[in-house]
């Protein structure tokens, strides 16, 4: 009856055999608890690994007692199949039990590494399913340094290791549990064991959570292991003509084309841009360039220039050029006008790139912008020369022992090392200066000095106050006379109006900055003119111009 029971995947009367096994252990035969045995394997009820476990001991214990006898094939095939169903066990106490079943049973009757590696395998299903995660990816790591020791015998190699051990589990609780380095470690081992083990669906699971989370690291490997895979340095137009792998791969709608589509293209690239990593960023687009234009459309759009400046922007260089100057803004500016220029070719308007679409990337560039300032180096040598001088007296001191006092030194004064350093007037009409008399030199696009410009007095607008507003617009004027009519326009006197917007001594500056509006003929927005009556507002006492705005802005709207 029992047989047939099993027989019949009756499952749901499975577990209530623990009352029959409980009154008389011997009334099932040896094959019917095998067979049971097989078929609670694939049973999700909780108490199988309590049944599995009784029938496991009981056939091993017979067969010690020599009152049963196993083949060598059905020991192991027994011991398989219990490693299999104690593994959905989510009872903590489990792992001694399945201890004590590995060393009194399975490694006394056999001697099959397979199924150490399948002990190894349950134990860790176990912890996961516990919630035990910390011992768990403990216990997964230190497995696959056993399993993969046993090469050394010729055994196995360590992608056994990986199709037995619950490798795809354990990368999966890793990104839960968001231990991104220790994935980034597993995901390129694996990779360089077996490229085949992890598929495209699951490389795009941890793009996805990379992307999500804006990993630069995550969304590196995918791309360096997964999407651009044998081609390090990218996709370029030689490869298309005369690499017969990427014409046979473009033929057949290659995996990078079929799986990617342009928005994950475009939000990685973002990625590598403000992660400054030029060279990567460049790559891509240029792949994604060769892409574009075997479809037949136009590759080099306004978005992808931004992300260009903006990884230019981004870009850490590690020191001071030799002279002193800072290549890296004289490398963002020659970069920007090579796309203004490219970009104003197209005689597209929407196409043109507006000083929003770059301001945060440049305003980054400016925080980082490195010079040599003669009381910072003051200040910093004089702090060398007091731990020198506390080292020297404690080298002299006759009692060793003695802790001389000591001020502690504020770190929080150096969470970033320089700070807004164009907050200094003096250094803000030098950097103004050098850049705009360098564009000038070098006859940039007068559209590239007016994104600068436009930028630079946002990023003083946002950061500082109207004085530095006051010495930036006064520097231009001594640069170029003509630098309201010339370099000046609508969207930078929009930034000019919210910065006076802010200040409190600005009454008088808003008046002439409206009156020239009106001699230019041009109209104020809403926006504009809220400005405008936040400066009139300023102060204690009512200022006349108040009724003025908005009586001019009732006028224009009403």
């Amino acid at each position: 009856m029992f047989e047939l029971l099993v027989k019949s995947s009756s499952l749901n009367l499975i577990p209530n055999l623990k009352i029959v096994m409980d009154f008389e252990e011997s009334v099932l035969s040896t094959r019917t608890n095998i067979m049971l045995l097989k078929a609670l394997r694939t049973h999700a009820h909780d108490d199988c690994s309590s049944l599995s476990i009784k029938i496991f001991y009981s056939l091993m214990d017979d067969h010690a007692e020599g009152k049963i006898s196993l083949s060598q094939n059905e020991i192991e095939q027994v011991c398989q199949t219990f490693l299999q169903c104690i593994s959905r066990s989510n009872n903590i106490t489990n792992l001694l039990t399945l201890k004590n079943s590995y060393h009194n049973y399975i490694s006394v009757f056999s001697h099959n590494t397979l199924l150490e590696i399948s002990y190894l395998s349950a134990f860790i299903h176990i912890s996961f399913n516990a919630s035990n995660f910390q011992g768990g990816i403990e216990i997964f790591e230190s497995s696959f340094l056993s399993v993969t020791n046993l090469e050394i015998e010729g055994t196995h190699d360590p992608s056994t290791a990986l199709t037995y051990l619950p490798t795809k589990r354990f990368l999966d609780l890793l990104c839960s549990h968001q231990d991104w380095n220790r994935l980034l470690t597993w995901l390129e081992k694996i990779d360089n064991i077996s490229g085949d083990f992890i598929t495209p669906k699951d490389w795009l699971k941890f793009l996805s959570f990379g992307l999500n989370i804006a990993n630069y690291n995550l969304v590196k490997t995918v791309y360096d292991h997964f999407i651009m895979k044998g081609f390090d340095k990218g996709i370029t137009r030689h490869d298309i003509l005369f690499d017969p792998s990427i014409t046979n791969s473009v033929t057949k709608e290659n995996r990078i084309i079929k799986l990617i589509n342009d928005e994950i293209i475009f939000q990685i690239l973002h990625i590598f841009a403000l992660e400054g990593d030029v060279g990567l960023t460049l790559r891509l687009i240029e792949s994604h360039y060769v892409h574009k234009t075997l479809k037949g459309e136009r590759a080099l759009t306004l978005e992808l220039c931004i992300q260009i400046i903006a990884a230019y922007c981004y870009y850490r260089s590690a020191s001071l050029h030799q002279s002193g100057e800072d290549e890296d803004m004289i490398r963002v500016l020659k970069v920007l006008n090579g796309f203004v220029v490219k970009l104003k070719t197209k005689n597209n308007a929407q196409e043109l790139i507006s000083y929003r679409d770059i301001t945060a990337h440049m305003s980054h560039r400016f925080l980082e912008y490195k010079v040599k300032d003669i009381n910072v180096e003051r200040a910093s040598q004089k702090i060398k020369r007091i731990e020198q001088s506390i080292k020297d007296l404690e080298e002299n001191l006759i009692n060793p022992d003695v802790i001389l006092p000591r001020k502690i030194k504020n770190d929080n004064v150096y969470v970033h090392s320089l700070g807004n350093i164009l907050a200094n007037l003096t250094i803000l009409e030098s950097f103004i200066n050098k850049h705009i008399n360098l564009m000038i030199d070098e006859k940039f696009d007068v559209d590239t000095v007016k994104l600068f410009i436009n930028c630079i007095l946002n990023h003083i607008n946002l950061r500082q106050n109207s004085s530095g507003m006051i010495k930036a617009l006064l520097t231009l004027k001594t640069l170029n006379y003509k630098v309201a009519s010339e370099w000046l326009n609508k969207d930078l006197f929009e930034i000019i109006l919210y910065s006076i917007s802010n200040s409190t001594a600005s009454k008088l500056t808003s008046l002439g900055l409206y009156q020239f509006f009106k001699s230019q003929s041009w109209s104020l927005s809403h926006h504009q003119y809220i400005a405008l009556i936040t400066a009139s507002l300023r102060g204690d006492k009512f200022n006349d111009l108040l009724e003025y705005y908005v009586y001019e802005y009732l006028r224009d709207y009403d």
